[in-house]
């Protein structure tokens, strides 16, 4: 069974140490892995490796899922229920570079 709070307090911290983290993003960042475990066990799977837990997962899957899962809900009008942070989101400054063009 998934902990998905453990997740979230052991990724808080890292804000008060990193400013310009968004609280919401990182929130939904440190529930992400969780998301694998959730979908194996609707799918009746139980492998014995998850992707989105390992080192290669955290650094590459996990971040593409954070971004597009932020970037989703910041349409969304989850205001109105009393959850914000997604819309406040700057994560246009880190993927509009010419990088990542």
């Amino acid at each position: 069974m998934p902990i998905t709070p453990l997740h979230v307090a052991f990724a808080w911290p890292s804000k008060t140490k990193f400013k310009a983290l968004n609280f919401a993003a990182l929130t939904m960042g440190a529930m992400v892995p969780d998301l694998e475990v959730l979908v194996y066990q609707l799918l009746g799977l139980y492998p014995d490796r998850l992707v989105l837990h390992s080192l290669i997962g955290a650094l590459s899957v996990d971040i593409v899922l954070t971004v597009v899962l932020v970037k989703l809900l910041a349409h969304t009008k989850l205001e109105k229920i009393g959850i914000s942070g997604f819309a406040s989101a700057k994560l246009d400054k880190y993927f509009n570079s010419p990088v990542c063009s």
